[in-house]
């Protein structure tokens, strides 16, 4: 669960400039190297053994948050690699992740993306569709509410920072790709927007591109 190792990383900074602690601050950047050794080429952290992605959010969440106190450009480029990959699930009706991801996730945390947004357009085009879905649509376990989703919307308003921008995702254009590392196939066409789990028996599922609406969850 390497998001909690991200999330603890920050916390180390976080306390070592509190403090006025170096020897804290080192320990972070120690940890922040050993964490870019293992986040896979294709932009994601292990998480139970595969691709979550709403972990994954947790991830760069707790990333950026340490960029905005580090300015560390390892940190920013980590960041850039993890949006560039989330692009890729999020849904023609605004919804995200679930099944096909290694702990079944549909939430997401949104600061880290709205701090993205500052150097990185895309971010901030994720974010925006991600909360058209609407907040009455937003289903996630209590615990985890109280424990770090809702301070993550309440920080992601603080920051919310756009500027226009023509990117578009790949829900939104003709697209097809294959991450052999993550075992996940994604296909965009003017029909239909797929994502299929080849690294999970093929847990698939199909959105219809004029409704918007899920057609299959197989």
């Amino acid at each position: 669960a390497l998001n909690q190792e991200v999330a603890s990383m920050f916390a180390v900074y976080s306390a070592g400039i509190v403090l006025g602690s170096p020897s804290l601050r080192f320990q972070a950047e120690k940890k922040l190297q050993h964490l870019l050794s293992l986040q896979n080429e294709e932009g994601w952290f292990v998480e139970y053994g595969g691709v979550d992605l709403g972990y994954l959010t947790v991830s760069l969440n707790f990333m950026a948050e340490y960029y905005e106190l580090s300015h560390d450009p390892r940190a920013k480029e980590s960041i850039e690699k993890m949006a560039d990959f989330l692009k890729y699930f999020v849904h023609p009706d605004g919804s995200f992740g679930g099944d096909y991801g290694s702990r079944n996730t549909e939430y997401f945390l949104p600061a880290g993306l709205e701090i993205a947004a500052k150097f990185h357009a895309l971010s901030g085009v994720v974010a925006d569709k991600l909360l058209s879905y609407g907040l009455e649509n937003f289903s996630v376990d209590d615990r985890y509410m109280a424990h770090y989703v809702f301070a993550s919307f309440v920080r992601a308003g603080m920051l919310y920072y756009r500027k226009p921008s023509q990117e578009k995702l790949p829900c939104e254009l003709e697209t097809s790709i294959y991450f052999k590392n993550a075992g996940l196939y994604v296909e965009s066409n003017v029909k239909y927007y797929l994502v299929s789990a080849l690294s999970k028996g093929g847990v698939t599922v199909v959105f219809d591109q004029k409704t918007k609406k899920r057609a299959l969850n197989d």
